[in-house]
């Protein structure tokens, strides 16, 4: 039987003999290589019928709609046939830009849809079809469904092949199976991905597999040679290896284990049969000297929900204290058997520190979490009779952590009404002071409550209280047509459990932000910066980078989401550019509601990020709100054996370059960089930019910061991404903590389990007096500290919660102090005053 000759085309087709043939015959009648002319699809294809009918009736007059692929097909004969048949398609484009701006594509993006159209309308008996090659082996004619696309010039060029290439890169002469379709991807997709990123045009050689042409500017290019070599890493550590050795073919040997290796496994052969021994119920627990029982409260926590099926969680403590651990159904408890009273004693007081944690994880998730929200009154030269509920506000669909309806974009609170009487005046001065105590006992209550809770937690804790903008998304309508409530009404509104309100870290435009840091600066003898420059320069702090990303772990069949916060150090110079890498990282599981964390703003998907502590408080008077708040998120168990979590953190990087806005401080907008490995995606990150002062000589940290959200796309794994490009939601809010707060609080992220942290959780202990005034108080000298420090308030000396109520009310007055400077400086400018005369 005769053999049949094939081409090897580079395509994904069926392999039909009428295909093929068809292919042979155009390859045959390609003699040279030409400049290949867009062709636009056939708007009778499947595929295009819809969009070529649409844009045909909506083409205005003058311009023709995409020409259709028939006998009349062939390239133009003439430069001024071709140049008549450019203009037209350039005209159309540009209708087609104007009318749907979102129809951009990659100069690199391959139309699938258009190989599959056009192999539809071979098999249907529609001959005349454009050139195979110009399709399947040249990126050059990519023809998107609304209109040609324009290249750039080293994209052009590249397409034409006009002249040797700008540069070449050429990786290994020898790689394994699978390092190809790594290193380019299907169809060269990462070749693409990269070339849209820095505006190049990369190809394959036609010569030499192992060549890439490069078309470009020489930074351009530089640039792409470094994501090009990061992928050829990936790309061969991901290779698949099939060496064939000759191993195989010989008996295998066992050879004695080193003595290192000998005694690793004689420790874990040692630690499995201990752990076995313990987790057996004993033959005759009379023989125990030690016994210790715990009532497990089975009509609240099932036993086997908390603590596994076997009661596996109590392991590590059988292995810890050397004692048997068995649950008796029948007096539903857990009964401890031990040769030692004392470590006995020990299991069953650790066996009461995981019921505690069971139960604060089931209080933060439940109906019964401590979130509440409270109104602070304002005074009587501020009072107003009404509050309205703006509906018309600029936060819109803002990342938030509340489940909502799409239509609801919540409202904001803004006083509003007439100034009552004089005598209304004098009895609500009264009235506002029983409230405030009101209010002060009740955030203590709850505070306690929120610290006793997370003496338990093992997780990554953190406890700050955010300023920014209440946005309530559930609340009580108003019965007028006006959207307002009176002042007494609203207020018990705020109190009730139904309330849904999320705290938008704004705390206005960039201009209250500068206004804010300048403040801070000029006050060098209340603030000063927790990092400074070298040399010291009191009033110019060192901006601080840190970011949060969301991230997808998947192995195809099962997903987790996680969380990385990572701080950047670590400063390099490349070129006018700072470079810095990830000096400290945190890998945490995050706590979702919905199947993963596509879209923040997506009411579905939004964060459950409840803590022990969630206290909003609306400032009216000050159109301003601040939330205390104790996050907690679980510990990604043993981040540090798995390598695909060092090479995400290590393919982390964020670029400064230089800017020319000078009230930027010369810096630019940070460009973040980062690498998706096989089974590690990104789906959003948040860039922060921080300015941190201490306040006074006390350990409370006044924090400005700016917050740049990014809803990244979906990047090639291996291929070096950057949120370049992509217009984040940029913000500024500010933040109040102590770093005593965080040496407590930290230490519970590496508690063994069942064993409480080590601090008082007393509002008393946990919140120390430090013997400093606030930042308006005036300044004295200080012998302690040997400088001036501002003269301690009487009410603070003895209680630390009322030193902290009062600092939360001074950042609340610094705040509205620099909207109000913002505001004169902008109507200043208005009137043409220069900003030197502005003080």
């Amino acid at each position: 039987m005769e053999k049949k000759e094939e081409v090897d085309f580079d395509f994904e087709f069926s392999a039909s003999s009428q295909w093929k043939a068809f292919a042979k015959k155009e390859a045959e009648a390609s003699t040279a290589r030409v400049q290949r002319q867009p062709v636009p699809l056939s708007p009778t294809t499947d595929t295009t019928r819809a969009t070529s009918a649409s844009a045909a009736v909506s083409a205005p007059p003058g311009l023709v709609p995409p020409l259709t692929p028939s006998s009349s097909t062939s390239p133009p004969a003439t430069s001024a046939q071709y140049s008549s048949q450019q203009t037209t398609y350039q005209s159309y484009y540009a209708t087609q830009q104007q009318s749907n701006p979102q129809a951009s594509r990659s100069p690199n993006y391959q139309n699938n849809q258009s190989q599959t159209a056009l192999t539809a309308a071979f098999s249907r008996g529609q001959r005349e079809i454009p050139d195979i090659n110009s399709i399947n082996r040249n990126r050059e004619d990519v023809l998107a469904l609304e209109g040609i696309l324009e290249y750039n010039d080293a994209q052009k060029r590249g397409i034409a092949k006009q002249g040797p290439p700008d540069d070449t890169y050429n990786f290994a002469v020898f790689f394994p199976d699978g390092f190809k379709t790594k290193f380019s991807g299907i169809r060269d997709a990462h070749l693409a991905a990269i070339a849209e990123k820095t505006g190049t045009y990369l190809t394959s050689s036609d010569q030499d597999i192992h060549v890439v042409e490069m078309y470009g500017t020489k930074e351009a290019i530089e640039e792409a040679k470094q994501d090009l070599s990061q992928l050829g890493r990936y790309a061969r550590a991901n290779a698949n290896l099939k060496f064939k050795t000759a191993k195989g073919k010989f008996a295998k040997t066992k050879a004695a284990p080193t003595e290192i290796q000998a005694e690793r496994l004689a420790k874990h052969w040692t630690i499995d049969e201990k752990r076995l021994h313990y987790k057996r119920p004993p033959e005759d627990p009379s023989i125990f000297p030690a016994m210790g029982v715990f009532l497990w409260p089975e009509e609240s926590v099932n036993v086997q929900t908390a603590l596994g099926i076997n009661t596996e969680a109590l392991d590590q403590l059988r292995l810890d204290h050397e004692c048997h651990i068995e649950y008796v159904r029948k007096t539903q408890s857990l009964h401890v058997y031990g040769t030692k009273p004392q470590e006995v004693s020990i299991c069953v007081n650790r066996i009461y520190g995981i019921l505690c944690e069971v139960a604060t994880k089931r209080r933060c998730l439940g109906s019964t979490a401590t979130k509440f929200h409270m109104v602070t009154p304002p005074t009587a030269d501020q009072f107003l009779t009404d509050v309205h509920l703006d509906m018309n506000h600029d936060l819109k669909n803002r990342q938030i952590t509340v489940k909502r309806h799409p239509d609801n974009y919540g409202v904001q609170c803004h006083l509003t009404g007439l100034k009552p009487a004089v005598k209304k005046l004098l009895r609500w001065n009264t009235t506002r002071a029983s409230l405030l105590r009101a209010n002060s006992a009740f955030l203590r209550q709850i505070v306690q409550r929120g610290l006793d809770d997370t003496l338990h937690c093992r997780a990554h804790i953190a406890m700050k209280v955010n300023f920014g903008t209440l946005v309530l998304f559930g609340y009580k309508k108003s019965k007028n047509e006006a959207y307002t409530h009176e002042i007494e009404e609203f207020m018990e509104i705020m109190r009730d459990r139904g309330i849904q309100a999320e705290l938008l870290k704004h705390i206005g435009p960039d201009k209250v932000a500068r206004e804010l840091i300048s403040i801070c600066r000029t006050r060098i003898d209340v603030f000063f910066p927790l990092h400074t420059t070298a040399p010291y320069e009191p009033e110019r702090p060192e901006k601080v980078y840190t970011a949060t990303f969301e991230l997808k772990l998947t192995d195809g069949t099962k997903n987790t989401d996680i969380r990385l916060e990572c701080q950047f150090g670590h400063q390099a110079i490349e070129g006018s550019s700072k470079i810095y890498r990830v000096s400290h990282c945190s890998w945490l599981s995050a706590p979702m509601h919905g199947s993963g964390p596509y879209n923040s703003q997506d009411p579905d998907v939004a964060y459950k990020r409840k803590g022990p502590l969630d206290v909003k408080v609306l400032e009216l008077a000050e159109d301003l709100a601040w939330q205390m708040e104790i996050t907690v998120y679980p510990r990604l168990r043993d981040p540090d054996h798995y390598k695909i979590f060092d090479d995400f953190s290590n393919s982390v990087k964020l670029e400064v370059r230089p800017s020319n806005i000078s009230d930027e401080e010369g810096e630019g907008m940070p460009i973040l960089n980062f690498t998706n490995l096989l089974g590690l995606f990104v789906h959003s990150v948040v860039v922060k930019s921080k300015y941190k002062w201490f306040i006074s000589a006390t350990n409370y940290i006044f924090e400005v910061s700016k917050y740049d959200y990014y809803a990244v796309p979906k990047h090639p794994e291996g291929v070096p991404a950057t949120v370049k490009g992509v217009v984040p939601d940029s913000r500024w809010g500010a933040s109040l903590s102590s770093r005593e707060w965080v040496n407590k609080l930290g230490s519970q992220f590496s508690l063994p389990i069942g064993i409480p942290g080590r601090w008082d959780p007393s509002i008393s202990e946990f919140f120390k007096p430090s013997k400093i005034g606030g930042i308006n108080d005036p300044m004295v000298e200080s012998t302690e500290y040997g400088m001036k420090v501002p003269q301690a308030r009487e009410e603070w000396l003895r209680d630390g919660f009322s030193e902290l109520e009062g600092r939360i009310r001074d950042c609340v007055e610094l705040i509205a102090k620099a909207r109000k400077g913002a505001q004169k400086r902008a109507e200043m400018a208005k009137k043409g005053v220069h900003e030197d005369d502005m003080d």
